[in-house]
């Protein structure tokens, strides 16, 4: 919508309208606040964002599927995040041996 809106200068109305969505069942003014919105989030840069907190980075890069650019990269961080607290398990693990405490960590 705020490509739409930006770029080929529509009203929010109509970039409502073209996004498949009907004015005359769902209301004008919900045209006009989804279109508030939209030019909101891209002036403060976060329209175009993906939040790594709802992937999860136990999960093999190929068991996730395709995803955009975007996507990949917030799943990315994601995994990041949990091969860094796996390393940090493991390296606690490891201590724990050297002081004669005996724990099995399956992984």
């Amino acid at each position: 919508m705020y490509k739409k809106i930006s770029e080929e200068h529509m009203t929010y109305v109509a970039a409502y309208n073209s996004l498949g969505f009907s004015t005359a069942v769902l209301g004008e003014d919900r045209a006009n606040s989804a279109g508030k919105r939209a030019m909101q989030l891209g002036r403060e840069g976060r329209l175009f964002t993906a939040d790594p907190s709802s992937y999860d980075g136990s999960v093999p890069r190929e068991a996730m599927g395709a995803m955009s650019p975007l996507e990949e990269l917030a799943y990315l961080k994601a995994r990041n995040a949990y091969l860094r607290s796996w390393l940090q398990l493991k390296k606690t693990c490891s201590a724990l041996r050297t002081h004669n405490y005996i724990i099995e960590l399956k992984v």
